[in-house]
């Protein structure tokens, strides 16, 4: 059986920073960084799921709407894990702590850097940040037009 999981890439309006989760001790992760998201729910979507998600792990101050579906990653572990990536372009709220560590507004580059060793995932995040950049400046979707 697959596990789905869902990650959002959240810029504020001029697409200089990104909201990240520095993870809480004891969960996975502990005291690395990584974008808002989680496991997909029983008879969700990804879209769903990364709504969702994003709700409450902002205690309750981000309410997406309709987040851009960047990329489906596939990894072939023993399980298979699916994440679905998103992004979206929100107002830079302050949202401190919440059930999965502390959120920080990062500079854009922290995330860029693929050698980031703070940051989960071996320079995926990275990728899908670099990705969702290109997609909000040179395409129909973005939200700056």
């Amino acid at each position: 059986m697959e596990k789905n999981y869902c990650v959002c890439i959240l810029f504020n309006k001029d697409l200089t920073k990104t909201l990240l989760i520095k993870k809480a001790e004891g969960k996975l992760f502990a005291g690395m960084f990584n974008g808002l998201g989680g496991k997909l729910e029983q008879g969700e979507t990804p879209k769903e799921a990364c709504i969702r998600e994003i709700f409450e792990e902002s205690n309750e101050k981000i309410k997406l709407t309709n987040p851009f579906h960047l990329a489906t990653l596939t990894f072939p572990h023993k399980q298979v894990i699916n994440l679905h990536a998103f992004y979206d372009v929100i107002d830079e709220v302050e949202l401190g702590e919440n059930r999965e560590g502390e959120a920080h507004w990062k500079p854009v580059e922290f995330l860029l850097d693929f050698k980031n060793q703070l940051v989960v995932g071996y320079g995926n995040l990275a990728y899908l940040c670099k990705l969702a950049l290109i997609t909000e400046t040179t395409t129909e979707f973005n939200h700056l037009k």
